[in-house]
């Protein structure tokens, strides 16, 4: 009998160690060189090996170039041969699922435990959606389902990111979650949350999901993984993607504590900034260009977009993510009375019936 999945904030590390004892007044501290050691001796394989996907809708074409618009006559012609060659060479073999390393040069991939995050995803966004029972509700209750899915989404990246007594630090699992978090954003099934009346709760929602990303990238520079050729393979593709969404994405400041000195606890400032420009300083830094992830749509972004800046080193909880996520839930919740309905979970239809 096969095994029940387990729900998008459920999911756990595969091993656990003993909570840490800590004198008493005194909060256990997150050892930045035991992730990293993890991590080393942690292996891309089972779950969090990667395997070869389906091209993206997102993604640019093999001959997108819009410099060659106004070419006619053979040289088009010619093209349209060898793309047609290529379409059939891609028909006969379907990579889809199989192991990356099996097919080195396959463009498009992913950490294995993402499918089973997106059948999480599909599964939670169908229970919110009013046309798959037959019914007719309030005007926005599928894009407030669909900001439940994103907030279920979060609160697993929280999950993650501080993880329980006794749980250890995953950043693989962490990847994995964020990497499913551009997917959902980058796609039309996210659209009706764009819709909502609440506006404000909206923009908010937009702001800490960029915080997520900034957080993301953040532990991954802890560990020395921000670089061109890091074991996150799709490092590029993932930071392309938050680029792509940013397009038509609004309300992306970000408030939050940052800290410019790791060694001092009260050494932080309360910024305001927008997480699109940091972004970018980490594919600077990481020597990755964004240009080229084959993600199409994103060159007049890159070209309207400046630099931020990285505020000093690497830290834990550099971008003030704990207090930001906190704040979110708290707003959200105080939101809610006014829509009873719209309570943590209520929104599924599968539920409530």
């Amino acid at each position: 009998m096969p095994q029940k999945k387990r729900s998008l904030t459920e999911r756990k590390s595969n091993e656990q160690v003993p909570p840490q004892s800590t004198p008493d007044g005194q909060k256990p501290k997150r050892q930045c060189t035991d992730v990293k050691t993890q991590l080393d001796q942690d292996s891309f394989t089972g779950r969090y090996e990667y395997v070869c996907t389906d091209q993206p809708p997102w993604a640019e074409s093999d001959s997108e170039d819009d410099d060659d618009d106004d070419e006619e006559g053979e040289e088009e012609e010619d093209d349209e041969e060898e793309d047609d060659e290529e379409e059939d060479g891609q028909e006969e073999i379907d990579v889809h699922g199989e192991p990356l390393s099996d097919h080195p040069n396959c463009k498009w991939m992913m950490l294995k435990e993402c499918f089973d995050l997106l059948d999480d995803l599909a599964t939670d966004a169908d229970r919110r959606c009013p046309d798959q029972f037959g019914m007719y509700v309030h005007n926005d209750f599928y894009g407030y389902g669909m900001m439940e899915v994103l907030e279920n989404m979060l609160r697993a990246f929280d999950n993650e990111i501080k993880p329980l007594s006794g749980k250890k630090a995953n950043l693989q699992q962490m990847w994995a979650i964020l990497t499913v978090l551009a997917m959902f954003l980058c796609r039309d099934v996210s659209f009706p949350w764009s819709m909502v009346d609440d506006g404000e709760r909206y923009e908010h929602l937009i702001a800490v999901s960029g915080c997520a990303a900034l957080t993301a990238l953040n532990e991954l520079d802890r560990v020395g993984q921000l670089k061109k050729y890091s074991r996150f393979l799709d490092l590029g593709h993932v930071m392309a993607m938050f680029l792509l969404w940013s397009k038509t994405a609004t309300g992306m400041t970000v408030e939050g504590r940052i800290r410019h000195d790791p060694y001092d606890d009260d050494d932080a400032e309360l910024e305001m900034y927008e997480w699109v420009g940091p972004l970018l300083a980490y594919a600077a830094k990481a020597d990755i260009d964004l240009a080229e992830q084959r993600v199409s749509g994103i060159d007049k972004v890159l070209k309207r977009t400046t630099v931020g800046g990285l505020r000093g080193s690497a830290k834990a909880d550099k971008w003030d993510w704990t207090a930001t996520f906190r704040d979110y839930q708290i707003d959200a919740s105080a939101a809610r009375p006014c829509c009873p309905y719209l309570d943590r979970m209520s929104s599924s239809i599968a539920t409530i019936c």
